[in-house]
């Protein structure tokens, strides 16, 4: 009823912003205010895009740190000199302090509104404004309605389980959380669990088995594990254990392409584990996990991060978080001899990129760096794998858009999947053999830094399908001008005639002539005329793979990229 009545709100008055005498109307969650006299301006903001409302102190965070830093430099004036000056000083400063505190005395009671703001290239920023009024009763009703119309979006997450990455990228994950996360989601009113990782696969193993240590927060008490210290040198003695994920809603992954796959994948196999199905059945559908999963990047490449916001930037993706949100995405489940091998949810690549993170795990010491030496290296030596993929291919034009934006209609639609009396998805078979210098399987657009339109441009994020490129073993020159066109903002690598292209729902691959699987050979012998597969930076050994499409099985904290627009920015 209490959320009924904040929606159906609607509220008059003027205030005092910055300065300025204006209109502030707040009806059916929208806020705008607009100055009463000329020059005329006027914002709107979307009670969606509120983070925060806050009562607002007499004296303003600026005018304090303003007036600390004058005493600041006051007392370095003075630190050479006699007891006498300092004295003087002192007297002065003292003056000064209740000249303040008169001149504040007569400052009107108010109101701080944070909010998101879009700005330009898909990017979001933090802003602020403040309100005040002569009548503390006009403030009080003003901020518990606004607080109550905040409090009724149920949508936006309350606590979240923030897992660390210390070590990926380069090594920005701590700070990344200690300097933006946290103040933000403290200002938002959202409670945090911190984990940060000690080593591969540590987030993975804390959230399949369920418990971990009580770790408190935000505000006083909150505290981290210190990266420097081992998980058995903790002290947990007469804490009780309880499981990580109870009481969150949402986890947050600070970090790379990796941190975000082991920990999607921990939680889809939780939840098949809690619904009492098998992942490694092809044919199951596994359910989909009850938590929704936030990307703040602070990674090397950060490719799932881009696809998602269509920006690595770090303030966007927090934002997205604390609005809460919501876009589904596709998994791959990748499967071998009735063996589920794990989920992907950008790359799965044969040949050249498997080549490369294989030959990469040796030069780990180089740091992000190692991947670009090892790409180097294979690019030159241009190999070549025979191997045959089997494809149920989808009707849709992949070669040409539109492309996956926010409110996508694909995505929101999906493909036509229909189903035979034996539940089999029907569909025509396609089989495609060759000699390939890569085979890629696309659940993003992948796009990057460095790869700005991606490898499948009109790749849909939530649709059910997989866009299968495949790039044919052809001459250095061709593989030069691949480079070219992958590196170009407006083009894309579909018309060069050595490429090619499918959208499928589900595919099988296996390398000629046919080879010993996974549990018949050394993983890491390496066989002459075999690669290995590069699945969202992991090496998977086995060529030999089913993979298919699980629909929109997880759901993230994001918008999808948006329509390039001029944004109206406020003149306030």
């Amino acid at each position: 009823m209490e959320e009924q009545q904040a929606c159906d709100s609607v509220l008059l008055n003027t205030f005092l912003v910055r300065k300025k005498r204006c209109r502030v109307y707040f009806h059916r969650g929208t806020l705008i205010w607009e100055t009463e006299m000329s020059p005329y301006t006027r914002c709107t903001v979307p009670m969606r895009d509120v983070i925060s409302v806050h009562a607002c102190p007499l004296v303003c965070p600026e005018d304090e740190e303003a007036w600390a830093g004058e005493e600041r430099v006051g007392c370095a004036a003075f630190a050479s000199r006699s007891s006498k000056e300092m004295e003087v000083a002192a007297a002065f400063a003292e003056r000064s302090r209740r000249e303040r505190l008169k001149n504040t005395a007569g400052v009107q009671p108010g109101f701080v509104i944070h909010y998101a703001e879009r700005a330009t290239k898909n990017r979001w920023r933090h802003k602020s404004v403040t309100l005040r009024h002569t009548d503390p009763h006009q403030v009080a009703s003003w901020l518990k309605t606004l607080r109550n119309h905040l409090t009724g979006m149920s949508w936006r997450p309350r606590r979240l389980l923030v897992v660390v990455n210390p070590v990926g990228g380069r090594r920005k994950g701590v700070k990344v959380l200690e300097q933006q996360l946290q103040p933000l989601l403290t200002l938002a009113d959202i409670g945090t669990t911190v984990l940060i990782t000690q080593r591969p696969g540590h987030a993975r193993d804390l959230i399949l088995n369920g418990t971990s240590w009580p770790v408190p927060g935000p505000g006083p008490g909150w505290e981290q594990q210190d990266p420097a210290t081992p998980q058995e040198s903790i002290d947990n003695t007469g804490a009780p254990e309880k499981d990580i994920l109870d009481g969150v809603d949402g986890v947050v992954c600070v970090g790379g392409d990796g941190t975000v796959a082991e920990v999607f994948n921990a939680l889809v196999l939780a939840a098949a584990r809690s619904a009492g199905v098998n992942p490694s059945d092809p044919e199951v559908n596994p359910p989909s996990p009850q938590l929704r999963l936030g990307v703040v990047p602070a990674g090397s490449t950060d490719t799932v991060a881009y696809c998602l916001h269509g920006t690595r930037d770090v303030t966007t993706a927090i934002l997205h978080i604390i609005l809460g949100d919501e876009l589904g995405m596709d998994l791959c489940g990748i499967h071998s001899n009735s063996t589920l091998l794990r989920y992907s949810a950008s790359l799965i690549s044969y040949g050249y990129m498997g080549d490369v993170i294989r030959e990469s795990e040796k030069f780990r010491w180089m740091g992000p760096r190692r991947y670009d030496y090892s790409g180097f290296k294979k690019f030159m030596v241009n190999k070549g794998y025979e191997g045959e993929i089997t494809l149920l291919a989808d009707s849709s034009n992949v070669d040409s858009g539109p492309k996956c934006l926010e409110n996508c209609e694909r995505c929101q639609k999906g493909c036509d999947i229909t189903k035979d009396k034996e539940g089999k998805q029907n569909g025509e078979w396609k089989t495609v053999k060759g000699k390939f210098f890569m085979v890629n399987g696309t659940n993003l657009s992948c796009a990057c830094r460095r790869c700005p339109n991606g490898i499948s441009p009109f790749c849909h994020i939530g649709d059910g399908c997989v866009d299968l490129v495949l790039i044919k073993h052809t001459s250095l020159f061709n593989n030069i001008r691949l480079l070219l066109r992958l590196s170009s903002p407006v083009k894309t690598v579909f018309d060069l005639p050595f490429v090619e292209v499918h959208r499928a729902r589900e595919f099988f691959f296996r390398p000629l002539p046919a080879t010993a699987s996974h549990s018949e050979m050394n993983p890491s012998q390496h066989i002459p005329g075999i690669s290995v597969w590069n699945c969202d930076g992991e090496v998977i050994w086995d060529p030999n793979l089913r993979i298919r499409v699980h629909r929109q099985l997880l759901k993230m904290f994001a918008r999808g990229m948006e329509e390039p627009v001029e944004v109206p920015f406020c003149s306030f």
